[in-house]
């Protein structure tokens, strides 16, 4: 399994790195074996970067080799020019979590995180009276700008990534997937949810995103979720929620052990 987890998403992602003119992958070899990696993907206007992929081989942790990466992507961003660094990690990786407040990140944004897979649980039937309608970016941005406590933070979360609330964040987070609202009887949108399906680790999953003010409307969008995993014949679906709907979906379903107060974390630091 090398450096790699069951689980994994790196190997997917890995030569779509290789491939692209904003990541910068660097590793650390011993006796000719990969026992540690990481990438630098920097934005267009070098602004921002963030720090992907961060592994250690299990039998070389401990010896400092994260933190020789880490520093190591942090020089080259100040090299280029970049302002914010961005790194994101999992309450699972306190090794990660740790070496991030060692090197000097603060925690800006944390977000629920849970995983099901089949069978998946029993729920509602959608109802008829609530409608989800596709929008683009635009529309996404206008939404939010009515609505900003939709998402109350100034960043939000999907698809193990975190994007800005603006227009260039969102745009970027539109080109993994689908956007759909729920709007209610006073033309006002009380629930956003982004989705992607996709293959990883040769597993069909599927990935969502869940921002919602009403709790009828977060039950009745679960629900078509969960029917949408089926019908697709999911292998797994993901899922990144808001914190009035990480409070709500613990009334949906039982949630799986290892995932009971997990979450996704953004880390950043000024450069």
């Amino acid at each position: 399994m090398g450096l790699w987890g069951e689980r994994d998403y790196i190997p997917d992602r890995f030569p779509q790195w290789i491939d692209s003119d904003s990541m910068h992958p660097f590793g650390v070899f011993q006796n000719n074996r990969l026992v540690a990696i990481g990438a630098l993907q920097v934005t267009p206007e070098k602004k921002k970067a963030w720090i992907k992929g961060l592994r250690v081989q299990l039998e070389s942790q401990q010896k400092g080799l994260g933190s020789r990466i880490t520093e190591h992507l942090m020089d080259y961003a100040r090299q280029v020019g970049v302002k914010t660094l961005r790194y994101g990690t999992s309450t699972r990786n306190k090794a990660s979590m740790g070496l991030a407040e060692k090197l000097g990140f603060r925690l800006t944004n944390s977000v629920s995180y849970l995983r099901l897979e089949p069978p998946f649980p029993a729920h509602p039937t959608p109802s008829p009276s609530f409608v989800p309608l596709e929008i683009g970016p635009e529309r996404f941005q206008e939404i939010l700008a009515i609505s900003p406590d939709l998402i109350e933070s100034e960043t939000f979360a999907f698809s193990w990534e975190f994007y800005n609330k603006d227009l260039e964040g969102i745009r970027q987070a539109t080109e993994l997937g689908k956007v759909r609202v729920v709007i209610d009887d006073t033309g006002g949108t009380n629930t956003i949810f982004l989705s992607r399906i996709g293959l990883m680790n040769d597993m069909r999953t599927s990935v969502y995103s869940i921002f919602s003010k009403n709790r009828s409307v977060f039950v009745d969008v679960f629900s078509r979720i969960l029917d949408e995993l089926e019908e697709t014949k999911t292998d797994r679906g993901a899922f990144f929620l808001g914190p009035r709907a990480e409070e709500w979906v613990q009334y949906m379903v039982d949630i799986p052990a290892e995932y009971k107060g997990r979450r996704f974390m953004l880390y950043e630091m000024s450069l």
